[in-house]
């Protein structure tokens, strides 16, 4: 069965109507997120005595009736039977077939997690096409639900951020949902030492601002035809382990920004009521790059840098090589 999103908390908590769950999706951080959560409700019912077996997928190749055999053996230990899979992909969809259709009377429980799986995948199909499977999917955030899971985080950590910082954190963490609850969880302590809100500086501190410095410098190398500092920077970003999601959309909200202070009446005024608001050390070089770029090459710009981002999240794997490639085309059109 094919879980939509708003229907997935009640089936992490009813998981006992399913005899499989597959959770996968390009946002690993909130696979892990959901299967733990999944975990918690199940220890829940069952008071903590849950046996767990981890399998790879070469144990089910090397064992095909692996899966069944775990489910459904009796334990002296334990009042539930769990089959985890890891990095599961379309190689134990027979394995998984079988035992879906043996252990009908559905004594274990299997959980599947899994990179992205798309439709034609024959495991997502196979986790779509029953009601007793349910299949859920872990979508990388877009801008507004970043924010939401920014707000639940603070929420759950009892902190009050500004709106400049949450912007910051959003542009700098991207859509992996466990780096975001990490960085949250980061400035949970540091709040513990402080009595007002957390500040835009505050983040910046704790979170670190090389990144930002960094990317930054990317942007302005990029407009200003400095090639070999762009591609510095990309390396350098790519090397701190910053998601390539994160930078393109640093990206377009840099040449989102040049276009809002072109289009209007007071650039000057503009700049300076931007928020986040620009380093006074970066306002000369944001002029050049306003006085440099038509509206026309922007907006050209900003359509390459869109397409670009449905490219990576289609397919991640070459993701690098498509932001690389989108840089020449952009410096191109400078």
């Amino acid at each position: 069965m094919k879980i939509k999103e708003y229907e997935i908390n009640n089936t992490l908590t009813t998981f006992y109507n399913y005899q499989m769950i597959l959770i996968h999706g390009p946002d690993q951080g909130l696979v892990i997120e959901r299967y733990k959560i999944l975990i918690g409700h199940i220890n829940k019912k069952f008071n903590n005595s849950v046996n767990i077996l981890d399998l790879q997928v070469y144990d089910i190749f090397n064992e095909p009736n692996i899966i069944y055999d775990n489910c459904v053996q009796t334990s002296l230990l334990s009042d539930k039977n769990i089959v985890k899979i890891r990095m599961a992909n379309d190689k134990i969809t027979h394995s998984v077939s079988e035992y879906l259709r043996l252990d009908n009377k559905k004594n274990g429980l299997l959980i599947v997690l899994s990179e992205n799986l798309p439709p034609s995948s024959s495991l997502r199909r196979l986790a779509e096409s029953s009601d007793s499977t349910a299949c859920i999917a872990c979508y990388q955030d877009d801008s507004s639900s970043i924010m939401i899971t920014i707000n639940e985080l603070c929420k759950e950590y009892e902190m009050l951020i500004d709106d400049d910082a949450k912007h910051f954190i959003a542009n700098k963490l991207g859509n992996d949902r466990g780096v975001t609850r990490q960085e949250i969880f980061k400035l949970s302590l540091y709040k513990n030492s402080k009595d007002s809100s957390i500040s835009y500086t505050d983040v910046v501190n704790v979170i670190g601002d090389r990144t930002l410095i960094t990317i930054d410098k990317l942007c302005d190398s990029l407009v200003l035809k400095k090639p070999n500092d762009v591609f510095d920077c990309l390396d350098l970003l790519i090397k701190d382990g910053i998601n390539i999601i994160t930078i393109i959309r640093s990206l377009l909200n840099h040449f989102l920004r040049i276009l809002q202070i072109k289009i209007d009446k007071n650039p000057q005024v503009k700049i300076r009521n931007l928020r986040p608001p620009v380093h006074f050390k970066r306002l000369t070089i944001i002029n050049q790059q306003v006085k440099k770029l038509e509206i026309k090459k922007i907006k050209n710009i900003l359509n390459t840098i869109n397409k670009l981002e449905v490219m990576c999240k289609t397919n991640y794997r070459f993701a690098d090589v498509f932001l690389r490639q989108a840089i020449l085309s952009i410096s191109k059109k400078m």
